[in-house]
């Protein structure tokens, strides 16, 4: 890497991928945080977060990244710091830092959800015991562990993307910089995993995400309400049109499908 010749093109496509590396995963970060925030202050979540303190931490997210990614494009003119140095600096604020806040932000969330169902089997328990239920113990059978052990695989599937993805390229930088000899496999496989990684968050985040498909179901049952009442509308008319009728049943079968899938 030291001896690159650093052409126009190649500074435009080191800095993009350096900032949108940066951006990605502080936005997961944006992500993992404003979850947490709503399950710890729920009543306090509307209060903390809005649009003006999003806008603001997009723009510090920005500026943070360019400069952190400016060095890279003119290092090796400058000659100021080493690529060790800087490699290693980049590869910290970059994708060490976010993974440990967003373990930490879900480990906060799962012992907070662990903290309130003891209070709420607590509550249940001293009620059944007042009511003088019989109660068979069962911890192999009880949801409780079934949800613990739920939520410690949900930390895992948010981790293991983004070691995955991101740790090996981020990994032969730092190697690199310190003159090791890197096998061309080894790169190229790199270079997969982490331009694979728009896909992996798009399922994670968008296509498998449960509070997307709660959010478009809610809006194909919206449709589905406006399709049903003009369907009634176009009945209940004195000459009605045959294919103003069609239509619309045609639109109401394609919701209907669309809401079962």
């Amino acid at each position: 890497m030291h001896n690159l010749h650093f052409t126009i093109p190649f500074c435009a496509q080191t800095f993009t991928s350096g900032v949108l590396t940066f951006l990605v995963l502080w936005t997961l970060v944006g992500f993992h945080y404003n979850r947490y925030l709503a399950v710890s202050i729920p009543f306090h979540y509307v209060h903390v977060i809005n649009r003006k303190r999003v806008l603001i931490f997009l723009i510090f997210q920005w500026i943070c990244g360019v400069l952190l990614t400016l060095p890279l494009v003119a290092i090796e003119k400058l000659e100021l710091i080493s690529w060790t140095w800087y490699n290693a600096v980049y590869a910290s604020g970059a994708l060490c830092l976010p993974i440990i806040v967003i373990i930490i932000c879900n480990v906060r969330c799962f012992l907070i959800a662990r903290f309130h169902r003891h209070r709420i089997i607590s509550a249940l328990y001293e009620v059944s015991v007042r009511a003088q239920a019989a109660i068979t113990p069962n911890q192999k059978s009880s949801p409780y562990y079934l949800h613990q052990f739920k939520g410690s695989c949900e930390i895992i599937k948010c981790l293991c993307p983004l070691i995955f993805l991101y740790t090996p390229l981020f990994v032969i930088f730092v190697a690199e910089s310190g003159s090791l000899f890197v096998p061309m496999e080894i790169r190229v496989m790199s270079n997969i995993l982490f331009c694979s990684a728009p896909v992996c968050h798009g399922l994670m985040y968008g296509i498998c995400s449960k509070i997307l498909k709660k959010k478009l179901k809610e809006i194909l049952n919206r449709q589905l309400y406006q399709s049903e009442v003009n369907i009634e509308a176009i009945q209940r008319q004195s000459s009605v049109n045959r294919s103003s009728l069609r239509t619309a049943k045609t639109q109401h079968v394609i919701l209907r499908f669309m809401q079962e899938t």
